[in-house]
């Protein structure tokens, strides 16, 4: 799951935008999670300790979710993908 985007235009980040009364990165975790996959790698920006909290969490109750840190966000989804 790449999540590092900055939302710069939007101002807040993205992944904390609240849809059914779960954060957008909570959401699209827990989706990936109900397809039973061997493990779940999201990406996320190394400065945002809510969304890394967020993760963190979920990381805690599934055992196939692992945060990695993004450290050079501004640069685009290329680094999230390396």
């Amino acid at each position: 799951v790449l999540a590092s985007g900055l939302s710069q235009r939007l101002g807040q980040p993205k992944q904390l935008l609240v849809k059914n009364g779960e954060p957008l990165i909570v959401r699209m975790i827990r989706l990936a999670v109900s397809t039973n996959p061997q493990s779940i790698v999201v990406v996320i920006p190394d400065k945002h300790p809510a969304i890394a909290n967020a993760v963190t969490e979920l990381a805690m109750q599934y055992p196939t979710v692992q945060a990695v840190l993004n450290s050079k966000p501004d640069t685009g989804m290329a680094d999230s993908l390396r």
